[in-house]
Protein backbone atom coordinates (compact mmCIF):
# COMPACT_ATOMS: atom_id res chain seq x y z
CA UNK A 1 0.00 0.00 0.00
CA UNK A 2 1.68 3.42 -1.25
CA UNK A 3 0.74 6.27 1.55
CA UNK A 4 1.04 9.93 0.70
CA UNK A 5 2.35 12.52 2.55
CA UNK A 6 1.79 16.32 1.57
CA UNK A 7 4.05 19.10 3.73
CA UNK A 8 5.25 22.33 2.90
CA UNK A 9 8.97 22.91 3.03
CA UNK A 10 11.15 25.23 3.14
CA UNK A 11 14.17 24.58 0.97
CA UNK A 12 17.34 24.90 3.04
CA UNK A 13 20.57 25.50 2.25
CA UNK A 14 22.66 23.43 -0.93
CA UNK A 15 19.00 22.73 -1.84
CA UNK A 16 18.25 20.35 1.29
CA UNK A 17 14.18 18.91 1.81
CA UNK A 18 13.38 18.13 5.73
CA UNK A 19 10.35 16.42 5.74
CA UNK A 20 9.57 14.81 9.36
CA UNK A 21 6.41 12.15 9.55
CA UNK A 22 5.45 9.34 12.73
CA UNK A 23 3.96 7.90 9.54
CA UNK A 24 7.48 7.09 7.74
CA UNK A 25 9.09 3.92 9.37
CA UNK A 26 12.87 4.01 10.34
CA UNK A 27 14.50 1.74 7.31
CA UNK A 28 11.25 2.00 4.84
CA UNK A 29 12.19 2.98 1.30
CA UNK A 30 10.59 6.55 -0.29
CA UNK A 31 9.87 7.60 -3.64
CA UNK A 32 10.27 11.59 -3.39
CA UNK A 33 8.77 14.00 -5.82
CA UNK A 34 9.27 17.91 -4.91
CA UNK A 35 7.33 20.71 -6.45
CA UNK A 36 8.81 23.64 -6.32
CA UNK A 37 6.65 27.06 -6.47
CA UNK A 38 8.20 29.60 -9.02
CA UNK A 39 9.42 33.00 -7.81
CA UNK A 40 6.81 34.54 -9.09
CA UNK A 41 4.00 32.15 -7.47
CA UNK A 42 5.62 33.07 -4.22
CA UNK A 43 5.70 36.56 -4.32
CA UNK A 44 1.86 37.08 -5.64
CA UNK A 45 0.51 34.19 -3.59
CA UNK A 46 -1.42 35.99 -0.43
CA UNK A 47 -1.15 33.80 2.41
CA UNK A 48 -5.09 33.10 3.69
CA UNK A 49 -6.11 32.11 7.06
CA UNK A 50 -6.35 28.68 5.80
CA UNK A 51 -2.97 28.41 4.80
CA UNK A 52 -1.99 29.65 8.65
CA UNK A 53 -4.39 27.40 10.07
CA UNK A 54 -2.68 23.97 8.08
CA UNK A 55 0.60 25.30 8.81
CA UNK A 56 -0.71 25.22 12.88
CA UNK A 57 -3.72 25.24 13.41
CA UNK A 58 -3.33 25.85 17.10
CA UNK A 59 -1.23 28.98 16.91
CA UNK A 60 -3.76 30.38 14.01
CA UNK A 61 -6.66 30.06 16.15
CA UNK A 62 -4.92 31.11 19.20
CA UNK A 63 -6.78 34.61 20.58
CA UNK A 64 -9.35 34.05 18.08
CA UNK A 65 -12.36 34.34 20.40
CA UNK A 66 -10.96 36.86 22.63
CA UNK A 67 -13.60 39.17 24.58
CA UNK A 68 -16.64 37.02 23.07
CA UNK A 69 -17.49 35.68 27.22
CA UNK A 70 -16.69 32.12 25.78
CA UNK A 71 -16.43 30.45 29.19
CA UNK A 72 -19.57 32.09 30.47
CA UNK A 73 -21.46 30.88 27.08
CA UNK A 74 -20.12 27.74 27.20
CA UNK A 75 -21.04 27.12 31.31
CA UNK A 76 -24.23 28.53 30.05
CA UNK A 77 -24.87 25.69 27.62
CA UNK A 78 -23.71 23.04 29.99
CA UNK A 79 -26.39 23.80 32.58
CA UNK A 80 -28.88 23.61 29.50
CA UNK A 81 -27.64 20.29 28.67
CA UNK A 82 -27.86 19.17 31.83
CA UNK A 83 -31.69 20.81 32.21
CA UNK A 84 -32.45 18.72 28.87
CA UNK A 85 -31.10 15.34 30.42
CA UNK A 86 -32.87 15.80 33.65
CA UNK A 87 -36.50 16.50 31.75
CA UNK A 88 -35.57 13.32 28.97
CA UNK A 89 -35.70 10.62 32.51
CA UNK A 90 -39.01 12.38 33.42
Amino acid sequence: MITAIRQKVTIGRGGLVSLRSHSLKPGSTAEVIVLVESEDQQATKKNTPADSLAADPIKALRGSGKGQNLTAKLLEERRKDREREDNRGK
